[in-house]
């Protein structure tokens, strides 16, 4: 059994938190600062910032929607 590292768990969150964004319709930020943004790398980021949507994303997009 493959051991489970602290930032597996990061990583999950981010790609979750990212691929939830493109089902409410987010793309690809650069100026954000949020899980949207387009992060490559095999150490993912470990700020919440990089879990969360930004207020920009949040009240321009997601909640005119929801």
């Amino acid at each position: 059994m493959a051991s489970v590292e602290a930032s597996d768990e990061i990583d999950q969150t981010i790609t979750t938190c990212h691929e939830f964004g493109h089902t409410a319709g987010l793309s690809h930020g650069s100026t954000q600062d949020d899980c949207m943004e387009n992060v490559s790398t095999s150490n993912p980021p470990n700020a919440l910032k990089w879990r969360r949507y930004s207020a920009h994303h949040i009240d321009d997009h997601i909640n005119p929607w929801f």
